[in-house]
Parts: structure tokens; sequence; C-alpha cells
């Protein structure tokens, strides 16, 4: 009588298997895969993001990678290779719902020609849900760029934030390089005016998130009509750069999207502003801020971060659900913050998840930040500035913190305190300090994060 075959891990339904490999861990998921061609077709399925950094010579392999992965539904790609990726995408059985295009380095710009056969190939992704540009749709014109939307009849999130703010390199070339500036002139950002915020929002009515830069137009109030009036299931915006906003403009648009979970309010103080964020001016668009039920995330910038409008959200009846806040200041205000306004929004919101904060420099920032993030007990990821030495709040995090994950720092270099007494977090997987910690201090880290990882 033959002997009965011992059955293994391999002899169970794919199904099965496909469910124990996505439990793994990335790293353990690769490992894996190299075991035999039955796990590598597994594994295969758990792909879902392609990232083309330099494409096979030979379209064939292209599609062949294509078929390979047939659970892809994000691609990331440079924007000079995009007509080649997306034809071949348009060959496949892909069902692609995320698309980002980024900038080419250098802003080398397609041409016109290829710019147009790129819109053209964006529009037949049908289902696609998320399109995050970069700077490469310079030469099509405003008329052609607001028509590029209309075909995604399923688009939910709009990403322009790298379609108009210049990188620290453009900035340099701009001042420094006359020739690189004809350069970076010809490739010049879309640009976000009034009219053309109307003309790309009549377009997308179902839109959820969007991020857009101002650079070289500021728009106006006229831009927040635009976006109530044409989104009105919008739950997630993002400013960025300057803007000629007024607090009452802001007022109407919060007022409008009562869906609104997310914003990120701009920096839109510009020179010649008649609002003086001590005045009686904010007061309006303070409360509206603390009636918006649903909001979980508020970014504040610049003159937005003062202890008044701090201490008045702090006070909001019912408290905001936030879960998430970032005040960051990246240069001094005129009229300044204090640890006052901070500790105010630290103590009333206390289920932040996401921190990240620029303190003011206090001397005592240290010793009262320790003391607040030891009731910020659900948070996973922090993010502090600082022109002081704030070990004290490091080890408190990892004492206090017991879910924290990530620790972003920026401070000056001090001796740390006795961290002896800390016990030991195996929650935290990433530590990143600037400037570059001492020796002894990382071991210290490595002894209370057993799992930790600096970057």
């Amino acid at each position: 009588m033959a002997k009965r075959r011992k059955q293994g891990i391999l002899d169970l339904p794919s199904d099965t298997l496909l469910l124990i490999v996505a439990q793994l861990d990335r790293k353990d998921v690769e490992s894996v895969s190299l075991v035999s061609k039955h796990f590598l077709s597994l594994t295969n399925q758990l792909v879902r993001k392609l990232t083309f950094l330099k494409l096979p010579l030979r379209n064939s392999t292209l599609q062949k990678l294509l078929t390979r992965f047939s659970s892809v539904n994000e691609i990331d790609l440079d924007c000079r290779r995009v007509p080649r990726v997306l034809s071949a995408v348009l060959s496949s059985q892909l069902n692609v719902e995320c698309l980002h295009i980024r900038g080419s380095p250098g802003h080398e710009c397609p041409s016109q020609n290829e710019q147009h056969q790129t819109l053209r190939l964006c529009g037949s992704l049908k289902k696609l849900k998320t399109l995050s540009l970069g700077c490469c749709f310079c030469r099509v014109g405003e008329e052609r760029f607001a028509q590029l939307i209309h075909p995604f009849p399923s688009l939910e999130e709009l990403n322009l934030s790298d379609c108009a703010y210049p990188s620290v390199e453009d900035e340099w070339i701009a001042r420094h390089d006359y020739k690189k500036m004809m350069r970076f002139n010809g490739c010049a950002r879309w640009s976000s005016s009034d009219d053309q915020i109307r003309k790309l929002t009549a377009t997308i009515p179902n839109l959820r998130k969007m991020e857009i830069s101002f650079y070289c137009e500021r728009p106006t109030d006229l831009s927040l009509d635009s976006l109530s009036a044409n989104c009105v299931n919008l739950e997630e915006i993002s400013f960025l750069g300057l803007t000629k906003f007024t607090p009452p403009g802001l007022c109407t648009f919060l007022h409008r999207l009562r869906n609104l979970r997310s914003i990120d309010l701009p920096g839109y103080w510009s020179p010649g502003s008649e609002f003086h964020p001590l005045g009686s001016e904010f007061h309006p668009l303070v409360e509206v801020i603390s009636a918006s039920e649903n909001l979980s995330h508020l970014s504040l910038e610049t003159d937005m971060i003062q202890d008044n409008i701090l201490c008045a959200i702090a006070k909001s009846s019912p408290p905001l659900p936030l879960t998430s806040l970032s005040m960051e200041n990246p240069t001094l205000c005129l009229h300044g913050y204090t640890m006052t306004g901070v500790s105010a929004m630290l103590s009333a919101f206390q289920r932040f998840t996401r921190l990240s904060i620029k303190l003011p420099g206090a001397p005592d920032e240290d010793m009262i930040m320790s003391q607040l993030v030891k009731s910020l007990v659900c948070l996973k990821g922090f993010s502090v500035a600082s022109q002081c030495p704030i070990y004290a709040t490091l080890f408190s995090l990892i004492d206090n913190c017991p879910v924290l994950e990530s620790i972003w720092l920026h401070a000056s270099r001090d001796v740390p305190p006795n961290y002896t007494t800390v016990k030991k977090n195996f929650s935290i997987k990433r530590i990143s300090l600037h400037p570059a910690p001492h020796t002894l201090l990382k071991m210290g880290l490595k002894s209370v994060c057993p799992s930790v990882k600096f970057e």
C-alpha cells in the first residue's frame, strides 16, 4: 500500500493561503516569494502599486509586467513616461483607480504634443478615483487643462499641490541663474486663478478631497465660492501658499461645507491685507471653525497661530472631534504666540493621533511639553521643531504614549536627562532626530525602544 504523501502549506486552497501571506510583513512577503513559483503567483496578487522610475526598453516587457501584477490599482510615474505606461495600462486588464504623475527632474517638461497625448490617455481611465499632477501640463492652456478632469465621473481626490508651488531649487534658480530661470519660466506652474478654479471645479461634482497650491496667482473669495458651490461633497481641502482669502469668505466657505473633516488653512495675510489677526475680524472665523462638528484635522499657519485664536478654538463647545493638528510657523509672526496657546489646545483635545507643531522658543517649553504629552495616550505620530533642547519631551512621549509609532524631532542638542526609569515602548518603530544625536543618546533610545529604527 502506497504511503500517503505528507501535506504541506502549498496544499492549502489558494484563497486561504493568500489570506495567510497577506498578514506577513512586506520584507517577509518578498522572502516568501522566492521559495517557489506557487508562492510567487500569490505574492504578485498582493502588489497594489507600481512606481516607474525607469521603464523597460521594450513595450512587450512592460506589458508582461502589468500582466504579472494583475491586482495593481495605483500607478506612480514621471511625466515623461506617461504615454508609454498609460498605453500599456489601457491594453491590459488593470483597473487603475489612483494615478500620480510627477514633474520631471530638472523641470524638463514634455512637449506640447506629448502633453496633449497624455491628457487623451488619462481620459480613457474611466474608473479613476485619485489623480495627482505635477509640473507637467504647463503648455496645454487653461481651457484644455480644465477639460482634463471632465472624463472622470468617479474622481474623488485631486492633488494639484505640485502644479503651482515652486521647490527650493526653483526659488534658487529664479534668483541666481538667468539661463536656468528662462527654462524655469518656460515651464511655469499651472495658474490657479479664480477663473481657472471655477472652470476646473465645474467638472468634478463628486470630489471629496483636494490639495491645491498658490504661487504666481493669489485667488480671492471667488475661488472659495466656486469650490463650495461646485463640490458640495468636499470633505478634505488643503490650501498651500498665499491667497487673498478674507475671514468672511472663509466663514461662508465653512458654513456651506458642513461635511468638512479636514482643512489646511493658508497663510493668507499677504502684504497690504486689511485683516489684523488680533482684531475683531477673526471672531466669526474662529466661531465657524469651532462649530465644525465633523472637523477631525486642522492645520494652521503663520498668523493663524495666535494665543487668542488657539484659546478660542480650545474653548469650543461642544469640543471639536480633532484627532490631528498641525501648527507650522515657518517665519516669526508679527504678534507671536506662546506656550499658553499651545497648552490650551493640547489640554482641550487629548484624542490626537497625529500632532505636528513648531514651538515658540520659550525657555521652559520642554518642561511644559513633557507634561502635556502625558495625556496624549492615543498619539501615533509626533513631529516637533524647537529652538531649544526638548529631550524631556522625547522621553515623556516614550514613557506615556503606548501606541506611538513615529517621532520626528528638530531641536538643539544637549545632554539628555536620566532615562533609567522610562518604561520600554515596543510600539515605536521610527525616530528621526535633527541634528544627528550623540551615540550615547541613540544607545539609550534603543534600550527603551527595542523596535526602533533611526532615520
